[in-house]
């Protein structure tokens, strides 16, 4: 891989446009004078780890006994079930995101329980269903 594909291929990865928005949202309570001090303190953590792997990582893959391949078998696995979740959720799953601010946990529980009722009285309603009518 030249270097020109390898750069574009993390530029793809990365998505460094489509971050500035979730960037922007984190750090608007911020100076914008922190606010630059913070993200060069970001890159030059990113660029740290990147130089790290790129110079110990087939150590680290021959010390684990791995090969390349392998680890891009799993990694193309684990992004297929997670595709799978966000296409088919589980039942009952609620993302936190659609609460309401403050305390989600608490939201949370209470949603649960609500749905324990729904289902409670859902289940009564289909055994009063099963009953034979009454004779008068």
């Amino acid at each position: 891989m030249d270097l020109f594909s390898a750069v574009v291929t993390l530029f793809l990865v990365m998505d460094p446009l489509g971050n500035v928005p979730l960037f922007l949202s984190i750090l608007k309570t911020v100076s914008p004078e922190r606010r630059r001090t913070v993200l060069l303190r970001e890159i030059g953590f990113a660029y740290v780890v990147l130089i790290t792997f790129l110079l110990v990582g087939e150590y680290l893959l021959r010390f684990l006994s791995l090969e390349q391949q392998a680890v891009s078998i799993a990694g193309g696995i684990v992004l297929f079930l997670i595709s799978l979740r966000m296409i088919f959720p589980g039942e009952g799953a609620v993302s936190t995101d659609l609460l309401p601010k403050g305390n989600r946990s608490s939201s949370l529980s209470r949603y649960r329980s609500s749905q324990g009722r729904r289902h409670s009285q859902q289940s009564s309603y289909c055994s009063q269903l099963r009953q034979p009518p009454s004779r008068v």
